[in-house]
């Protein structure tokens, strides 16, 4: 946010370090001297080296709601069989928008209780069959941008 001000206000950055300096002087504080002490003493890393740089707390988030594909037919006939598809208990979740469709289909994949034999396909309002590749940040830029929150992924289950 600091650095937004000093742009939008003209020479705001030069005159608090001008005020700096004067303060200094006048309490008799050598600036130069205790910032060439302190710049000694950091280490010189980046996000990259930090072990915390790359974790999922700082990132932006995305809602989203997990929608069976068709409502209207509860039972599924997969290999001959029926099967029912229970409800998801939470179908609103909040995740990171650097979440792939693979882990969506993942927690899916547990919610469900659902076997490996079976396919688990993921489609957006007007893409059907995403790639387990794409995150979701690409979903919401590509298929619904101009919609309100939540991201609706609708979710089918056929036989491999």
């Amino acid at each position: 946010m600091q650095d937004i001000v000093y742009k939008l206000v003209t020479n705001l950055f030069e005159n608090e370090e001008k005020r700096k300096e004067e303060f200094c002087k006048s309490r008799g504080i050598n600036v130069a001297k205790e910032l060439n002490e302190a710049d000694q003493n950091v280490p010189l890393t980046s996000v990259y080296d930090s072990p915390t740089g790359h974790h999922y707390s700082n990132d932006e988030l995305v809602s989203l709601c997990l929608e069976r594909d068709s409502l209207l037919l509860p039972l599924q006939n997969i290999n001959g069989q029926p099967v029912h598809i229970p409800p998801l208990d939470r179908k609103f979740i909040r995740c990171s928008t650097r979440t792939r469709i693979a882990h969506v289909k993942k927690l899916l994949r547990k919610k469900l209780v659902l076997s490996q034999s079976l396919k688990l396909t993921i489609s957006c309002s007007e893409a059907s069959g995403l790639d387990d590749n794409w995150n979701l940040k690409q979903i919401w830029l590509q298929h619904w941008l101009d919609k309100d929150p939540p991201l609706i992924l609708y979710y089918a289950i056929s036989s491999s």
